[in-house]
């Protein structure tokens, strides 16, 4: 009896040490796992606050090009057009915007700020380019982001403007000059982000490649074909092998051609354009009002029919830089030319110009 009280004794003490060593040993996973999460999120705080700083000084030079060492992470880069308000609805207009650190889930709102990026980057660096917007007038700068990561294919079809594009994009990134029977060749790193620039291509006629096609997932592809002779971007996404047109959309410059092809589709391009389009709106009537002034203060002169604002183009750029679409950029089109000319005429007249 003494001996079976004994064996039961031991086997609690072993059941305890067991138990206690769970718990000890989940404690302890526990205090490993919160401290690798601690960890990562003060890392993102860090990378959040140095990504801030450098996008904000790098909106703010033109045609500025930048390299910068960051720790191996994930930026998630969102905008959604839909979401997206304009001065005829609010005075504060703003998109839904942000770029997210990983999978920490600290992230920096973009609301207002202008960033062409694809939905993902990857890697040790960042790679940043800033353009002038000129429409005709400076309106902001673009600000450009890839990394290690993304892929610019230009597909070589003798026009010298794809040319001209490719020689100006920076050579830091990823670029490259193809025929697209050499798409075959070209070598990917792990998980890349593709983006094809054509000109004037029979898009439906392509045949692309095994290897392009399987060296990512295919919503990681994608492509634009630039027709520059009617001033438009065809938007293109990948599915099942073949591309299909997601979006045709008017351009005013050459500007909105590079934010096109930094840009991952035709709504995340939409989206940074609505906030650009918004900038636009505020310097139009900056240059309308003082339009205004000099029609008034060279009344009677030879100068003052230009500052008329109906007859120079301000007022069709004040009243269709509300909104994003296709017929106001048609109509930005027609009205930026006008301005242009009205300057243009204002100068060789010896009066101040518009702008």
């Amino acid at each position: 009896m003494k001996y079976k009280k004994s064996a039961l004794d031991v086997s609690f003490n072993w059941i305890f040490v067991l138990i206690a060593g769970a718990a000890i040993l989940v404690f302890f996973i526990f205090l490993i796992s919160s401290q690798k999460d601690k960890s990562e999120s003060n890392m993102a705080l860090t990378i959040k606050t140095n990504l801030k700083s450098v996008f904000s000084g790098a909106a703010l030079s033109q045609d500025r090009q930048l390299d910068i060492d960051i720790p191996a992470v994930n930026l998630m880069f969102t905008c959604d057009y839909s979401s997206c308000s304009d001065f005829s609805i609010s005075n504060s207009p703003t998109c839904l915007s942000q770029y997210e650190i990983g999978t920490t889930g600290i992230n920096e709102p973009t609301g207002s700020q202008i960033i062409f990026a694809s939905t993902e980057i990857s890697g040790k660096k960042i790679f940043t380019w800033t353009l002038p917007w000129n429409v005709p007038f400076f309106v902001t700068n673009f600000l450009f982001v890839a990394g290690p990561n993304n892929h610019f294919l230009f597909i070589d079809s003798s026009e010298q403007e794809i040319l001209n594009m490719f020689n100006t994009f920076p050579d830091k990134m990823n670029k490259e000059l193809l025929h697209l029977d050499n798409l075959d060749s070209y070598s990917f790193g792990p998980l890349p982000h593709i983006q094809l620039i054509f000109m004037n291509s029979d898009m439906e006629s392509l045949e692309l490649p095994t290897k392009l096609i399987t060296s990512t997932d295919q919503d990681k592809i994608s492509a634009i074909n630039i027709l520059p002779q009617s001033q438009v971007i065809d938007f293109y996404y990948l599915d099942e092998g073949n591309f299909y047109l997601e979006e045709s959309i008017p351009y005013l410059s050459d500007t909105e051609i590079y934010a096109a092809i930094f840009s991952s589709n035709a709504d995340f391009y939409k989206c940074n354009m609505q906030k650009a389009m918004n900038r636009y709106h505020i310097i139009s009537e900056i240059i309308k009002q003082r339009s205004d002034f000099l029609y008034d203060y060279y009344s009677a002169t030879a100068c003052q029919i230009f500052y008329l604002n109906s007859a120079n183009g301000l007022q069709q750029i004040y009243d269709g830089s509300y909104i994003f679409s296709i017929e106001n950029i048609n109509n930005l089109a027609s009205a930026s030319q006008i301005l242009k000319s009205a300057n243009q005429a204002v100068k060789e007249k010896s009066c101040p110009q518009l702008y």
